[in-house]
């Protein structure tokens, strides 16, 4: 059976418009979203935070709920785009690839920090599709990772016992770096977190820890960080 489309209503003709202020209203809304709750925040102050009217909003949604499946829609492009990464990289060594592809992964859990906020206290709220629609996002990220540990195995540059268990501490520690933002930014920039953990990572997968500096070097030509 097909997948059922998800569908918004609009009064307006313009697509590029709608486009442009939905993409507006999500922006906003997520602000207040992980600030106030979803339950919490009322129509009225998201238009405001919008620099709308109440029913200039409705214009371009129909409920309330259509703003989570613009929000969840928006943070499911992740999979993609890390493929996407992944292939400019091209054919650099696995390792450097797998080193820049972690930093490039650090760095959008600290862009859409209030996204991931959002998401871990409201994913109750969501549909069953959203919810899908978030796990595959993240699966395909991890698949990533999982492909580049394999590789570097096979080629022996790493020692990679159980390639999807590490792919997924990967993509926890991302999370952590945006969820604990309160204790961590006390006492690492993103830099330095990024290069503490994937130094950890690759000891843990027997790289000799005097090579590891290098590595972490190289990576930053490979990937232009």
């Amino acid at each position: 059976m097909a997948e059922e489309t998800y569908v918004i209503r609009t009064r307006s003709n313009d697509e590029k418009l709608v486009q442009e202020k939905r993409h507006l209203i999500a922006r906003c809304a997520i602000e207040l979203f992980a600030e106030k709750g979803f339950k919490a925040t009322t129509m009225r102050e998201l238009a405001q935070a919008c620099g709308m009217a109440q029913g200039a909003v409705y214009h371009y949604i129909g409920t309330k709920d259509d703003i989570l499946h613009l929000i969840c829609a928006t943070a499911s492009s992740g999979g993609e785009s890390m493929r996407e990464y992944r292939k400019e990289l091209g054919t650099a060594n696995p390792v450097q690839a797998l080193i820049a592809c972690i930093r490039k992964y650090y760095g959008w859990a600290d862009y859409d920090q209030e996204n991931y906020i959002f998401f871990s206290r409201e994913i109750i709220h969501f549909s069953r599709q959203d919810r899908e629609m978030l796990l595959r996002s993240q699966l395909e990220i991890m698949g990533v990772f999982e492909e580049l540990l394999n590789e570097a195995n096979k080629k022996g540059k790493l020692k990679v016992d159980n390639p999807a268990f590490v792919a997924h501490q990967i993509l926890i520690t991302g999370y952590d770096w945006a969820l604990r933002r309160w204790y961590l930014r006390s006492h690492f920039t993103l830099e330095e977190y990024c290069d503490w953990e994937i130094r950890m990572l690759l000891r843990q997968l027997g790289v000799d820890a005097r090579v590891i500096p290098k590595l972490i070097e190289k990576s930053r030509n490979v990937s232009g960080a």
